[in-house]
């Protein structure tokens, strides 16, 4: 239960809903929904009350998913909600309306929603004429209404436990502390647990999820269910799901056997189905292989190419052409560039000095295959360089340092090409250094050589390091994946047992979340379409987070310098990346990540190589749209 006063600044309750409660001198008048079981009263942000998630499931948006008449064939099994009642009375009208009103959608609306929460036994008291309770819990059971009624007679309204024991028709559902799973794997999982997949809490560090993931899979637990492992448990944590992927794939980290290395490099060649990997050794020798993408050959080394006294700086691609750019070891200013055609193997052609402007600093570059080549230069402290060619530049000057930036084309039509540049520019605000990314957005008309540009006033997100990359999807549209390092944190233990508010992280100039806008190593991507990003250019938005509704954004990793690309999975069809960045040591993590962000364990990297190659799921844009 929440005080009036934050129900009536920070939730779109108003007076008149429903009645109030006062208890101890404090007034109480709506229920909120917090991501955590804390008892705290007083919110000083904005939230969710119960009311909020009714009008959800009576809007309809989710339909797709939840209407059983009108579901979506991909989504198949019901949904399940758990409702973790503090510091609320089950007896007040405030309670009884929330489980009245939400039972009477589902089942007026046929939503294929099951129900679970411990509070059902406060109903069961005052229903069930055969029980003879008096009280449930410390409260006094009330006289059986048409509210209680019908939340008692509604079918798919169950309880959870963490018992051998079912303990009456209502218990479907298994429910234990992360800390626990060994001793109930060695007892034997209770049958009961079957109906829906055992769960696992509180398990906020890669080391807890992995301890659970693993002791679950071992041949020597006693699971109730011959299921494969991972479809029979699930494991609820205040991290982003999308980091939950990368702790819970154990194998997931795809070392080579390799160590020592910087400036790793991933590509994907989609007509051969390989990937070009690129890296830098200690003895500042570049290495170019080509490794197999298909399943039953994951990763075998395929072919291999050595650059000796060169360090690795760029690897970019369009359809089967590479382009390759590599700065002296002895002289980083000293780059130069060569493209090769793939056809099973590389056929080189060298462009030596075409993307270098003398005195400038190199950034990054991009090619359309038969095509020009696109380099990005920085002049000076604020102005960056637009090279087409070797013929045509055009100068680009931020309010602000800057610190790297990168660029992808694509051919929007049969006379043009179209890109989007990421820039990191070191802004001061408040004597505070803040690392922020600029988009920028042009259109080059080859038959008259122009070019049309627009650059953002406003960032688009916090970060450093920026790699983007834009590809064509199923459906025709053309999409952005963009990586970065230092992001922004939304999500995490200590987040979501706060009350601030989330949404408004990318965007705030409070104090109190100023040290969660560019968390150090904090590897964030953000996915959607390129029209989306150029909405945000032309109209000096910033990108809103997790909050966002039509650019998609979250944490996957720990590290820097994220580089990668989407693909589809012929086996599952689940739409992933695949990425490679530098490791972080865990010595090296601010308190920040260590605590609320995700952080990682001690022994992180220890034994691993320098850098991390690994793969996480991301939503099929289509169904992005329809949750947003």
């Amino acid at each position: 239960m929440i005080s009036k006063e934050s129900c009536l600044k920070y939730s779109g309750w108003k007076e008149g809903d429903n009645d109030c409660l006062v208890l101890k001198g404090i007034e109480y008048c709506c229920l909120g929904l917090r991501g955590d079981s804390s008892s705290m009263t007083f919110l000083n942000d904005h939230f969710n009350t119960t009311q909020d998630l009714v009008n959800l499931l009576s809007s309809g948006r989710l339909d797709f998913i939840i209407k059983r008449d009108t579901r979506d064939p991909a989504f198949n099994r019901s949904i399940k909600i758990a409702v973790n009642f503090q510091n609320v009375d089950p007896s007040t009208s405030m309670s009884k309306k929330f489980l009245y009103d939400l039972v009477s959608v589902l089942e007026d609306r046929n939503l294929d929603i099951v129900m679970f929460s411990g509070i059902i036994g406060f109903y069961d008291g005052s229903c069930d004429q055969t029980r003879g309770m008096r009280s449930w819990r410390g409260y006094q059971v009330s006289q059986c209404d048409e509210q209680l009624e019908k939340v008692y007679k509604f079918p798919n309204f169950f309880t959870q436990s963490a018992s051998f024991v079912a303990g009456g028709s209502r218990t479907k559902n298994f429910n234990a502390e992360f800390q626990d799973i060994q001793f109930y794997c060695d007892s034997g999982l209770p049958a009961y647990g079957v109906d829906f997949p055992y769960l696992f809490y509180e398990c906020a560090h890669e080391i807890d999820v992995k301890f659970i993931v693993s002791v679950y899979s071992s041949p020597t637990c006693k699971r109730a269910t011959s299921d494969p492992p991972l479809e029979s448990l699930r494991i609820t944590s205040n991290v982003d799901q999308e980091l939950l992927e990368v702790f819970i794939a154990e194998n997931n980290n795809f070392g080579l056997g390799l160590s020592k290395i910087s400036n790793p490099r991933v590509e994907y060649l989609k007509n051969f189905n390989v990937v070009l990997f690129g890296y830098t050794d200690s003895e500042n020798t570049t290495h170019l292989e080509t490794r197999s993408f298909d399943p039953q050959d994951f990763l075998n080394l395929k072919e291999s190419k050595t650059y000796p006294n060169q360090v690795l700086v760029g690897l970019k691609i369009d359809n089967n052409t590479v382009l390759l750019t590599l700065c002296q070891s002895s002289d980083p200013s000293n780059c130069t560039s060569e493209y090769f055609t793939y056809a099973g193997s590389a056929t080189l052609v060298s462009i030596e000095n075409v993307l270098q402007v003398e005195g400038a600093k190199y950034l990054s570059s991009a090619l359309i295959e038969n095509g020009p080549v696109f380099s990005l230069n920085q002049l000076n402290d604020n102005t960056v360089q637009l090279q087409v060619d070797s013929n045509f530049t055009w100068n680009i000057t931020y309010q602000g340092q800057v610190q790297s930036a990168d660029i992808s084309v694509y051919k929007s039509s049969a006379s043009e090409i179209s890109g989007l540049i990421i820039t990191e520019v070191l802004v001061n605000r408040n004597n505070k250094n803040k690392s922020k990314l600029f988009g920028s957005h042009f259109v080059l008309n080859l038959e008259i050589m122009q070019l049309n540009l627009v650059t953002s006033d406003t960032y688009l997100d916090f970060g450093s390091q920026p790699f983007v990359k834009i590809t064509q999807g199923d459906d025709g549209e053309f999409y952005v994946l963009e990586m970065h390092s230092n992001g922004m944190c939304q999500c995490g233990t200590g987040i979501n047992n706060g009350n601030i508010n989330k949404c408004l992280v990318a965007t705030t100039e409070r104090d109190h979340v100023d040290h969660l806008q560019n968390v150090k190593y904090s590897l964030i991507y953000n996915w959607g379409r390129v029209s989306s990003f150029i909405d945000r250019i032309q109209n000096n938005q910033t990108i809103f987070g997790s909050c966002d509704k039509q650019i998609m954004h979250g944490k996957f990793s720990n590290g820097e310098y994220p580089n990668g690309f989407v693909f589809r999975n012929q086996t599952s069809g689940e739409l992933k990346t695949f990425f490679v960045n530098q490791n972080a040591d865990y010595v090296d993590l601010p308190f920040v990540t260590k605590l609320f962000c995700g952080g990682t364990i001690p022994n992180y990297g220890k034994d691993e190589t320098s850098y991390r190659m690994q793969s996480f799921r991301v939503i099929d844009y289509p169904t992005f749209v329809h949750l947003v």
